[in-house]
């Protein structure tokens, strides 16, 4: 067990609080210090998502099948990408025609990285497949962190305690 999942809604939103400032602090005459900086900071607060997914699928009913193998795969390619076009954004170089393609290829993978915790958290809760629809709630309070953990928070932790 993950207890980086027993944490409380106020230290989540601390820890990924501070990864947002930290993705977002800029150095104007060191941009090696300003790289480091972007990585860890999004290291920190993307890394909640995939290590919710990854304790709450274990938790998932054997007979409801989500596609955990296509959100590995999606969260892979928007991460590189996303991290790719703000270091591109950090070393100057952000108007090369790979910035429009970067901004198409994330769309997907970005929604999904997104959408696909909420149907699990959903699918847990009911005990079946949850429609996407039904899930559109947690997909808002996912975009929307780190005050959407306010409200998640209690209920991940609710399905971690309750096995």
């Amino acid at each position: 067990m993950n207890p980086f999942l027993r944490l409380k809604h106020w230290q989540v939103f601390l820890m990924l609080t501070t990864g947002f400032i930290l993705h977002n602090f800029r150095i104007q005459e060191n941009p090696l210090l300003t790289s480091f900086f972007c990585i860890v900071g999004a290291i920190i607060y993307f890394s909640w998502i995939p290590i919710m997914v990854y304790e709450l699928s274990k938790r998932l009913n054997e007979r409801i099948t989500l596609n955990y193998a296509l959100f590995i795969f999606t969260s892979c390619l928007w991460l590189t990408v996303y991290l790719t076009m703000t270091l591109m954004q950090i070393y100057g170089s952000g108007k090369l025609p790979f910035f429009q393609l970067g901004i198409f290829l994330i769309f997907f993978p970005a929604i999904h990285y997104f959408i696909f915790p909420a149907r699990l958290l959903k699918s847990i809760e009911i005990n079946a497949k949850a429609k996407v629809v039904d899930c559109l709630w947690y997909f808002l309070l996912l975009v929307n962190l780190p005050i959407g953990i306010w409200f998640l928070q209690p209920r991940i932790n609710k399905q971690i305690n309750s096995v």
